[in-house]
């Protein structure tokens, strides 16, 4: 784990600021901003060391990668970031940031636009296959990497555990199209009777592997 990556979390974990749930999100966000910063070369180990260039750079990456919503909240997590270390103001609002309002998307399709080229990108098959059921079926994150295909394939549906789900309620989706049929196969051969986990990895690991 890098420098900024463990710090990060440890600030968030610290602070112990809002929900459960949204200090797990929160330090999702802030250890995939490390791990993104990384890669694209920018190697500073101090959170204090947040500067514009860096939040322009996310946007522009996460803006590829997840819808409006996704890309709200975890603008949201780095406005965190910014003022947990005094610098307020440093990430602008939505609306200087360029991304939509949710509610001018709400007729959109909300699964991720991930071309079949972009996901061939994906290193890890099980992350591939995750954003796949994502694309096709408009599954939120956690659904996609708990998704198990020997109990969710119900022929012409699939079924969603209540524990898979946010605000934990099962529910059920059409499988219409052929697309679909073909990514719910390749799911049950990679799955082999599990959820869509790397063997030797729990929920929490495959969830960091994330895009």
């Amino acid at each position: 784990m890098r420098k900024l990556e463990y710090r990060l979390m440890t600030m968030g974990r610290e602070a112990r600021q809002g929900s459960y749930a949204t200090r797990a999100a929160r330090e999702y966000t802030l250890r995939r901003a490390a791990r993104d910063l990384w890669d694209a070369g920018y190697r500073f180990e101090s959170p204090k060391g947040l500067k514009p260039r860096h939040v322009d750079h996310l946007v522009r990456l996460w803006g590829e990668r997840v819808g409006t919503g996704t890309l709200q909240n975890r603008m949201a997590h780095l406005r965190w970031w910014a003022n947990a270390v005094g610098k307020r103001g440093m990430v602008p609002s939505n609306r200087r940031l360029g991304i939509e309002r949710r509610d001018r998307a709400a007729n959109q399709n909300r699964s991720r636009s991930l071309e079949a080229e972009k996901l061939a990108l994906v290193r890890n098959p099980y992350v591939a296959m995750s954003l796949r059921l994502q694309r096709e079926f408009g599954l939120r994150r956690e659904e996609a990497i708990k998704f198990t295909p020997k109990y969710a394939m119900r022929g012409d549906r699939i079924v969603l555990k209540a524990s898979w789900t946010k605000g934990g309620r099962p529910r059920e989706i059409a499988v219409r199209k052929a697309s679909q049929r073909e990514a719910l196969r390749d799911a049950a051969r990679l799955a082999k009777g599990g959820a869509l986990i790397a063997p030797g990895r729990n929920y929490r690991q495959q969830r960091n592997a994330y895009v």
